[in-house]
């Protein structure tokens, strides 16, 4: 099952939650304030990689785990 980040605006608390894909459509209560007000984040997972980091900018990738990092066998491409 998938974690998912999120912030609550009522209190700025972030937290995460572990839940299928189907739950997440659900409002998800804050565990410090209790309110429902709640904003799924964008994981860190989820990041530019350097190929496509726009000028000026710093490229931010993830670290190389499973797949595409040679252990797959897929030749670490």
């Amino acid at each position: 099952m998938p974690i998912y980040e999120f912030a609550c605006s009522g209190c700025g608390s972030r937290f995460e939650r572990s839940m299928s894909f189907s739950a997440v459509a659900t409002a998800v209560a804050c565990p410090d304030c209790g309110r429902g007000n709640t904003e799924k984040l964008m994981s860190s997972f989820f990041s530019f990689s350097r190929g496509t980091a726009m000028a000026g900018q710093t490229a931010v990738t993830a670290p190389s785990m499973g797949c595409c990092g040679g252990g797959c066998g897929c030749g670490g491409h």
